[in-house]
């Protein structure tokens, strides 16, 4: 009899720590579903009068820019206003891509973040999972502004020729960086390398181009090279190979401090007309835009230029490299 008494007050304790933990349970889903729902309330309550400006902060391209006019203010307050989202997700931190942040300064003069990292937002430091097509179109409202900095940029663009065929390179005073960019800093230089995508379609022209800055201590550099000197290569790792070819002669040019030089990939190399795929190469050599078949590349690009006449003594050694895929 005592041991069936036993097993009962056992069983009943059992029960209430079931109860016990199912309740927890619910308080913190509840807890949680009460976050959710303040931190969508307040997107989708904002108004355009409780906003006085926000900054844009996207990386990459490692770019930041400040917004005041009223009528970007509005276009912002809509889009958020229509941000639906689901639960609590920290994953986000687990993620791959563009990170694009909102900076909202209030007329209260406080401050409010809003990341979009689809498919997730991140308000105030909590991330939580959310409708697709408002983060994107929150994604897309950010770099809209990159895209209209880079086409004044290229209003305000001048072009110079840095001796034999070096001509024509266009100057910035800032970088134009890509969605796909990599960077090699050295006590003189700093050298970019870039595309504006990381995935292609084949049917899709890809963009290349690279940057260099001189940094050091004087107002010019005198740098020694073939032509041309910035060195474009591009391989799969296995049979497709080209680019990297220079003029083999010994030339100078003239390079100012903090000014950008940019330098647009071109197309180089050759083939042999006896080699079963001498056809394919001439068609490609043949199209002005880069389109490359399905698979994974791997560009290089190379400062092939040296500090002194003593080439082999004073190379650059800069050298950065980033992939792209490429899929049908």
């Amino acid at each position: 009899m005592k041991k069936f008494i036993f097993i009962i007050l056992l069983l009943g304790l059992l029960c209430l720590l079931l109860i016990g933990c199912s309740v927890k349970a619910t308080e913190d889903n509840a807890d949680n579903g009460s976050k959710i729902i303040l931190a969508e309330q307040e997107l989708i309550n904002l108004k355009p009068n409780d906003v006085t400006s926000f900054q844009v902060i996207l990386q990459p391209p490692h770019k930041e820019i400040t917004i005041t006019d009223e009528k970007n203010i509005v276009e912002l307050v809509a889009i958020l206003n229509r941000v639906i989202m689901y639960e609590q997700d920290d994953s986000y931190n687990e993620y791959y891509g563009q990170w694009v942040e909102f900076e909202l300064t209030m007329a209260d003069g406080s401050l409010k973040t809003v990341v979009t990292y689809n498919p997730f937002i991140v308000v105030d430091g909590i991330g939580y999972k959310a409708e697709y097509e408002p983060c994107e179109e929150l994604n897309a409202f950010a770099n809209s502004f990159i895209i209209m900095q880079s086409e004044q940029q290229e209003q305000d663009l001048d072009t110079v020729d840095l001796g034999c065929c070096v001509k024509d390179i266009k100057v910035r005073q800032t970088a134009l960086l890509g969605e796909n960019s990599v960077t090699h800093t050295s006590n003189d230089f700093i050298m970019t390398l870039n595309s504006d995508k990381k995935v292609y379609n084949t049917t899709d022209k890809i963009n290349i181009w690279g940057t260099l800055e001189y940094i050091g201590g004087n107002e010019t550099i005198e740098i020694w090279h073939g032509c041309p000197f910035m060195l474009f290569s591009i391989t799969d790792g296995n049979d497709f190979n080209i680019g990297g070819m220079t003029e083999d002669i010994l030339a100078s040019s003239i390079l100012e401090r903090n000014k950008v030089y940019h330098f647009d990939y071109q197309k180089s190399g050759g083939w042999s007309a006896d080699a079963p795929d001498a056809k394919y190469w001439e068609n490609f050599f043949g199209e002005k835009d880069l389109l490359l078949p399905e698979g994974e590349y791997t560009i290089t690009l190379n400062g092939g230029f040296s500090l002194s006449e003593r080439i082999l003594e004073s190379k650059s050694g800069l050298e950065c490299k980033l992939k792209i895929a490429i899929e049908k």
